[in-house]
């Protein structure tokens, strides 16, 4: 079973503890599951394009914490496979284009929040099957967004395959896809003007 599937099921059976508003979402991918092919819901859940970014993030190692954790290769938690495979798996039936464009998440501290949005801006930028994608971290201040974009340069660093794949910027705070021209970009309010603004991402 799809591990986003998986972790709707156990919230709606009470497996597992959550807030309402998390059992809504839950149970409305359910729903959704069963109105799949009918005349009046244009969406499918797509496990393949779901699965893909579930297993990019779980081609990456950790960076941080105590010895025997760094190096080793992200596990997700279930949670983390639901927001992911929900924001991927969902697609429109007819042209692939994602249902949901946007997404809040809020979780406590110390729940990976920024580990969990580099993953997604490395996808983004670089393997999205978009050309020229433009990927931007923002907060209020530069040095905010870039805990964001600095976690996703120590997944580079840390992947052989990575390093030749991106090119990092850290005097401008960019980093640059090889192969498809993407770029992601740590973003504050007092960064200034900046030319070409076509987020594919942020």
């Amino acid at each position: 079973m799809n591990r986003t599937t998986q972790y709707a099921i156990e919230v709606v059976e009470g497996k597992i503890k959550t807030g309402e508003l998390v059992k809504l979402a839950c149970q409305r991918h359910l729903d959704d599951l069963e109105r799949q092919g009918t005349e009046d819901f244009p969406y499918v859940f797509d496990e393949n394009k779901a699965n893909r970014i579930l297993n990019f993030c779980e081609k990456l190692k950790f960076t941080d914490g105590e010895a025997e954790i760094v190096g080793t290769f992200i596990k997700l938690m279930l949670f983390q496979c639901f927001i992911l495979g929900s924001l991927f798996g969902w697609v429109h039936k007819d042209t692939g284009y994602r249902r949901f464009r946007k997404s809040f998440a809020m979780l406590a501290r110390k729940n990976s929040k920024s580990i969990l949005n580099s993953c997604i801006g490395l996808y983004m930028t670089g393997f999205d099957n978009y050309r020229g994608a433009q990927t931007y971290m923002t907060a209020t201040k530069l040095k905010q967004a870039r805990i964001c974009w600095g976690e996703a340069v120590k997944f580079i660093k840390m992947d052989r395959d990575l390093r030749t794949f991106f090119r990092i910027r850290d005097h401008s705070s960019e980093v640059i896809s090889k192969h498809n021209e993407g770029i992601m970009m740590a973003l504050g309010k007092d960064t200034g003007t900046i030319d070409g603004f076509n987020p594919h991402c942020g």
